[in-house]
């Protein structure tokens, strides 16, 4: 079998399915390039996510302790919206009985947890194609090819 990499079964087409809270089921697909930097551009039109080390004495002890705060400015959510915005294909998500469309307002009214197993379910897709796939779409050309 041949790996395609655009069409249906394509690798920028694939999918997963991720079950979060209830049962319920996020469809997500592999973002296109220029999707990929509509979402880094959100990210690099400001400050990135930063780290800061500060030292504190807590209550009932006498020695300071070091503690590592990371700091994420709005557009990092802005940046999350938006991945999870384009990477949603479909969801089986349903109020009163009917299934809701995938909106920013309801991916935002979803719970935290659910939110970042989506995303992060997305953010999967970055990494490289197993070698298994690789292998076969680097197959030689069958002999049933004319030539």
């Amino acid at each position: 079998m041949v790996l395609d990499y655009f069409g249906e079964d394509g690798v920028v087409e694939q999918t997963h399915a991720v079950r979060i809270t209830g049962g319920f089921t996020v469809v997500v697909r592999r973002l296109t390039g220029e999707e990929d930097d509509e979402c880094n551009a959100i990210l690099n039109a400001n400050e990135r996510t930063r780290t800061r080390v500060r030292t504190v004495v807590k209550a009932n002890t006498s020695e300071p302790e070091t503690v590592q705060e990371t700091e994420m400015p709005a557009d990092f959510l802005r940046y999350r919206l938006a991945v999870l915005q384009r990477g949603i294909k479909s969801w089986d998500l349903r109020r009163k009985g009917e299934i809701v469309p995938v909106t920013e307002a309801n991916i935002q009214a979803m719970l935290a947890q659910d939110k970042n197993a989506v995303f992060l379910a997305i953010k999967e897709f970055d990494k490289q194609i197993s070698e298994e796939a690789w292998g076969k779409s680097a197959a030689a050309p069958s002999s049933s090819s004319k030539g």
